[in-house]
């Protein structure tokens, strides 16, 4: 087995997140991507107030462990109250994403149909997960 070869990024650019509520109004999110840090470098991420509260003990991003957790909310933090909900098709983040290698990584979010701990969009009516999938990304360099 070879090591990737380490060269300077020559990729850098942009990954949205999206959302797509579908016919649900989505009072929260939580969007969980993993991805492989010798390959792909992600610094941070661009909040795009597609719900207007991003918790800050709810968003983490660790290169180390190609970890990256976004979370938002349906809820205003001077009033203390509910916010109106995202509905359609939102974008999330904006993640600032650079190839580490020669090499194409995948960025995947973790995702598993029903669970509630990893990537899910929380309706306003029931309160329950309606996520029905999630589609990561190809970075190339």
């Amino acid at each position: 087995m070879s090591q990737p070869t380490r060269k300077k990024p020559q990729y850098g650019g942009y990954l949205d997140i999206y959302i797509d509520s579908g016919s649900y109004d989505i009072m929260g999110v939580d969007a969980i991507l993993r991805y492989d840090p010798q390959r792909i470098m992600i610094t941070g991420y661009q909040y795009l107030k597609a719900l207007p509260y991003y918790p800050r003990m709810g968003n983490l991003v660790n290169h180390e462990a190609g970890y990256l957790q976004i979370s938002a909310l349906a809820y205003d933090t001077k009033t203390h109250s509910p916010t109106t909900p995202l509905r359609g098709i939102k974008r999330l983040a904006r993640l600032p994403v650079k190839a580490l290698t020669n090499d194409s990584a995948e960025i995947n979010f973790t995702f598993t149909l029903g669970s509630t701990n990893d990537t899910n969009l929380v309706d306003l009516v029931s309160q329950t997960d309606v996520a029905s999938s999630a589609t990561g990304a190809v970075v190339n360099p």
